[in-house]
């Protein structure tokens, strides 16, 4: 009986030394895809694991077709996403005393220009100014000018901002 054990249990561990002699490993450089969980799972359904990143590369480890396609896969989904364009618009919205200063407010303004009126007890809202701020993600952006204020003294509107 003591034999059979032996011979079972050394079985086993040439077959363990078989199957892990099959695997290989790899380094993959990481330039834009960020190693995480959901790309851990998916390495894991191709019976390929994955080390931790550092700096910038990870090991992957599994049979030679696995790594293969998971090197495959990482390289198809390790592209540079394109910068995303961000666009502002701001008005300056104003609260006369009497109705003719300034504009009728656009449309898109309507459900603001009950809140304020609700909250401050607006009779009336013209709209003084309105302006667009473009730029793209991680960038700023900045407006002024003169604005059409209805005084003798034309007053100074500046805007900026930053997506940072």
């Amino acid at each position: 009986m003591n034999r059979l054990l032996v011979k079972v249990c050394f079985g086993i561990l040439v077959a363990a030394a078989c199957a892990s002699a099959e695997d290989v490993e790899k380094l993959v450089q990481l330039k834009h895809v960020q190693p995480n969980s959901q790309l851990r799972n998916v390495f894991e359904v191709l019976g390929v694991r994955m080390s931790d990143s550092v700096g910038g590369y990870i090991a992957l480890k599994g049979s030679k077709d696995a790594v293969a396609a998971a090197e495959e896969a990482l390289h198809r989904m390790d592209v540079e996403s394109p910068p995303v364009d961000i666009e502002l618009t701001g008005w300056l919205v104003m609260a006369p005393a009497r109705g003719t200063d300034g504009s009728e407010l656009p449309p898109e303004l309507s459900p603001v220009a009950k809140q304020l009126k609700t909250a401050f007890g607006y009779a009336d809202l013209r709209l003084l100014t309105s302006f667009i701020l473009r730029t793209r993600a991680g960038g700023s952006g900045d407006s002024g000018g003169p604005i059409g204020w209805p005084s003798p003294s034309n007053q100074c509107l500046s805007a900026a901002w930053s997506s940072e």
